[in-house]
């Protein structure tokens, strides 16, 4: 162990004397383990992704494009009261549309703010937690009872970056983004980090995550007694339907036209979905051939830097040698210098990675670094007689 210790500071010796090589060594290496954790959050969110449809697989995803225009608007506006009434049709008809399934989840940005970022609420019917289950890390996940509650103290699940700021269990007090109204709130459950679910109302189709918010249940019975013009347009307009035929859904859109509301426009995600996930493999090739050149250029500079350091300190070694230190000493030397540098480069990926998938899959991909890196280095010394190549440097 002291032996150990004492290859520990020769080093700390060894980097201190080659301060700019190692710093230039270290700057490569955050940019090989940057990139390294990015490519691998990008091939755990295309996984995650794949998984999220797999309850779609058969069946057809259907969004609404709202395409009413701006005079349409205005004349809906200015008849509001006539116009809930309509809307409150179309919604029960969406509804009680046997046909297709279908999903709604909305989103309000909240006045308050954790560690700068503002909290968002979400609320989402059931059907949404039967396509994109959530897990939970503490507590409980909603029931069906949790969708019938029409008065009282609404339970939420909180994203996994608030569970400090509501705590599992306790009830809060908040504005309620439909009603304006003061509510309070239970901590029923606490989700696991990035907790999400694919986005599929718009047409970029992304991921969304639930670490800064917080999800309460939607009671779908309630929303037509809301009487709110907004409220009833974010539902109607951010239900998605999954059906096998394209009328069913259809059908919407003709009550839509008969009541004289919106003018919706109903699309499949199919084509989208397959151009999405061709271009995110393309975005994944892209980095991984950056990722390779980088290394690349980085594992020839440490290398070549690493075995410029063996030579010179080949008169070093031959003491050490001379006075009992074994080659095993003079190796692990060599060892905690690279460990040291990669340490350090990896303290960033932690810092943008935390906890996470990507930043495991990183120290793996730093550990083979490691490897190959030590091997032309080790096997130099092992296979040099440094007495030999000592006294070759002198005669020179």
């Amino acid at each position: 162990m002291i032996h150990i210790l004492g290859q520990f500071k020769y080093a700390l010796k060894d980097i201190s004397a080659n301060k700019l090589s190692y710093s230039i060594l270290c700057l490569q290496m955050i940019v090989v383990l940057l990139l390294t954790g990015f490519v691998s959050l990008q091939l755990i969110n295309a996984n995650n992704y794949n998984k999220s449809l797999e309850k779609l697989d058969g069946k057809q995803a259907y969004i609404s494009i709202d395409k009413t225009t701006a005079e349409k608007i205005s004349y809906l506006l200015n008849n509001e009261q006539e116009s809930i009434e309509k809307m409150k049709e179309l919604y029960l008809f969406m509804r009680n549309n046997s046909k297709t399934r279908y999903y709604t989840i909305i989103s309000y940005l909240m006045p308050e703010k954790h560690n700068g970022r503002q909290v968002v609420e979400y609320i989402a019917n059931e059907e949404f937690f039967d396509i994109f289950n959530q897990e939970v890390i503490a507590g409980r996940k909603f029931t069906s009872k949790d969708f019938e509650i029409k008065n009282g103290t609404i339970p939420i699940l909180v994203g996994y970056n608030l569970k400090d700021k509501y705590q599992l269990n306790n009830i809060y007090e908040i504005t309620d983004s439909i009603t304006g109204e003061t509510q309070k709130y239970k901590v029923v459950g606490i989700l696991k980090l990035n907790s999400s679910f694919v986005d599929l109302n718009n047409q970029q189709t992304n991921f969304t995550y639930f670490n800064d918010g917080y999800i309460r249940p939607l009671n779908e019975n309630m929303i037509v007694k809301y009487n709110d013009f907004s409220v009833l347009d974010m539902v109607i307009n951010n239900t998605v339907f999954i059906s096998n035929n394209e009328l069913d859904v259809n059908s919407i859109k003709n009550k839509s036209d008969e009541l004289g509301l919106f003018s919706l426009e109903f699309i499949t995600l199919d084509e989208s979905l397959k151009i999405i996930k061709e271009r995110e493999k393309q975005l994944i090739v892209y980095e991984i051939i950056i990722l390779s050149i980088i290394l690349i250029f980085s594992l020839m500079g440490i290398i070549s830097a690493l075995l410029e350091m063996v030579s010179k300190n080949m008169p070093e070694y031959y003491i050490h040698l001379k006075c009992g230190a074994t080659h095993f000493l003079i190796i692990s030397r060599i060892i905690i210098q690279i460990s040291l540098v990669m340490i350090i480069s990896y303290i960033p990926v932690i810092v943008i990675f935390k906890f996470s998938l990507a930043t495991l899959y990183t120290f793996i991909f730093t550990l083979i670094i490691i490897f190959f890196t030590l091997i032309f280095p080790v096997w130099k010394l092992k296979n040099s007689d440094i007495s030999d190549n000592l006294r070759k440097e002198l005669q020179f």
